[in-house]
Order: C-alpha cells, then sequence, then structure tokens
C-alpha cells in the first residue's frame, strides 16, 4: 500500500508574513527549531518559504543587515504543493524534481495543513525500509569540500555558488569536520543550545557575539572555527536504514562516508534518503 503524506507530515506549519523581517524569520527558527518557515498573504494562505539555504544566499550577497531585509524579497516562491492524500513516494519524487527540501500539505481551499520535510522522509525511510538498501547504493560521492584554513567567507561563496546546505572540512583525504548552513546562520548548534541554553556550536570555537557582530568579523574566521567535530561519520556497506536513523538521533542533516583507512568516499544526506524512497518506496511498503 502506499502510505499518505498526511502519515508523516509536521503540524502546525510555522509561518511568517510578508512583511516580516529575516531577523524574525531567524527568531522563529530559533525558537522552534525548525529550518525553513513558510510565509503567507494577509488571508494566512502559504505564497512562499524561506530556508535556512536562502539565509545564506541573502549574507554572500548583500551588506544589508538582516532586520532591514523583509521576508517577501527573499522567499522561494512558487510554492509547491501537494494534498493529504498524496502518496509518499510521489511526494518525494516531486521534492527531487522541484530541488526543494519541503513541500506543503494544503486542503482544497489552499490553506496549510502540514510540512512534509527531508527529515520526515528520513524518518519514514527508518521505520519502513531496513534492509532493503545499503548506503553506498544511494550516497552522492562528488563532496564539494574545503580545508580548515579557508575563511568563512570562502566557505559561504561556496556553498552559495553550489547551492549547498552544507560542506566538509578535509585534511588531505581525510573529513574532520562539516560545517552547515544553520551554523553559518547561527554560530550554533540546535542540539547544543537545547542542552546548554548558550550558543556554542558542538565542538566550534563560535561564542555569543550576536549575529551583526559574527557576520563582521566573519572575513577573519577559518572553517576551523565554527565546523562541528568531532565529525558522525559512516561506512560504504551500512545499512541505509543506519544511516538515517543516525542523522535523525544526531540532529544532522548528513555523514559523510569513509572507507576503513578513514578517506572520505561521498556523503549520504538527507536528500539521498529522499531519493531512495522517490525509488524504491513504492515497490517495498506493502
Amino acid at each position: 500500500m502506499f502510505y499518505p503524506v498526511s502519515h508523516i507530515m509536521s503540524t502546525p506549519v510555522i509561518s511568517t508574513s510578508i512583511q516580516d523581517t529575516l531577523a524574525h524569520v531567524r527568531k522563529l527558527m530559533l525558537r522552534h527549531h525548525i529550518t525553513r518557515i513558510v510565509v503567507v498573504s494577509p488571508e494566512e494562505k502559504p505564497v512562499g518559504i524561506i530556508t535556512q539555504k536562502d539565509m545564506v544566499r541573502v549574507l554572500a550577497n548583500t551588506l544589508k543587515d538582516i532586520d532591514n531585509i523583509l521576508a517577501g524579497e527573499v522567499m522561494s516562491t512558487p510554492l509547491i504543493t501537494v494534498r493529504p492524500e498524496t502518496p509518499i513516494p510521489l511526494a518525494a519524487k516531486i521534492m527531487l524534481e522541484k530541488d526543494i527540501s519541503s513541500i506543503i500539505v494544503v486542503d482544497e481551499r489552499n490553506f496549510a495543513k502540514g510540512i512534509v520535510t527531508k527529515t520526515d522522509m528520513c524518518r519514514h525511510y527508518a521505520e519502513r525500509f531496513r534492509g532493503v538498501a545499503t548506503v553506498r547504493d544511494f550516497m552522492t560521492k562528488d563532496v564539494v569540500t574545503v580545508r580548515s584554513s579557508t575563511s568563512i567567507y570562502r566557505v559561504i561563496e561556496v556553498m552559495s555558488e553550489n547551492n549547498l546546505d552544507r560542506v566538509v572540512v578535509v585534511e588531505g583525504k581525510e573529513p574532520v569536520g562539516i560545517i552547515t548552513s544553520r551554523d553559518l546562520i547561527f554560530g550554533v548548534s540546535f542540539k547544543e543550545r537545547r542542552k546548554t541554553g548558550r550558543c556554542v556550536g558542538r565542538g566550534s570555537r563560535i561564542r555569543e557575539i550576536g549575529l551583526k557582530a559574527y557576520r563582521r568579523a566573519s572575513i577573519a574566521l577559518m572553517a576551523e572555527d565554527v565546523m562541528n567535530y568531532p565529525l558522525i561519520t559512516i561506512k560504504e556497506d551500512a545499512d541505509l536504514a543506519d544511516a538515517a536513523e543516525t542523522m535523525l538521533r544526531e540532529d544532522i542533516s548528513g555523514l559523510p562516508v569513509v572507507d576503513d583507512t578513514g578517506s572520505l568516499k561521498g556523503i549520504i544526506t538527507k536528500s539521498d534518503i529522499t531519493r531512495a524512497i522517490a525509488f524504491i518506496g513504492g515497490e517495498t511498503i506493502t
């Protein structure tokens, strides 16, 4: 049988208005521990979405402070939506084809009923697909990397140029850390904020200096100053469901894949898990 997206969608949908600022959007992301905010019209209907990747793009291309930038100026449109009865594999296929990391579930009046993210896809895979595929089957082999001495200014450029949510930090062939959009936007791991209440990333040297000061100082910071470490990795022959479970448990969106020598062979992300569901979902869920 095909499970509908209503089976895995997250509710309620956290939203903001077109006239709200990116500073407000950032606060909502922190408060609700989410990576995207739906933008709604005055009639409360969804019209766009802002993700952490969008905020990295803004940081890379403007000198304006985010409290002077409106949500309506940077939101991604048109908004892709599905109905609650849409099969999960079909929703996964749409997300991949449209290159989006979430999809809004709407009713017949176009009001938002829920949101399906790649995290929801990851959880669904972990619950339903154990023993179906290995990490090697769906990992991304071409990994964009930076050195630990790369400036954060350049890291932001690399992520923006390649439309990425993360880059792996390497020394030689060995991965030593990872930098994500959330690290650049917040300078903090959500997981550590929940544990300590302080703005300190897992292994990061960033302290609570404030977003404006962080942006002004970023040209002097190196990748090693903000990367997450110690790095969590996975082997090529591991069950893909184990990769999904690890990402959910550790609250991360990607795992560098290494061989027995510790050399980087690829990366497995929630996007790859979503691709697995689109490819094999309809044939294997009964």
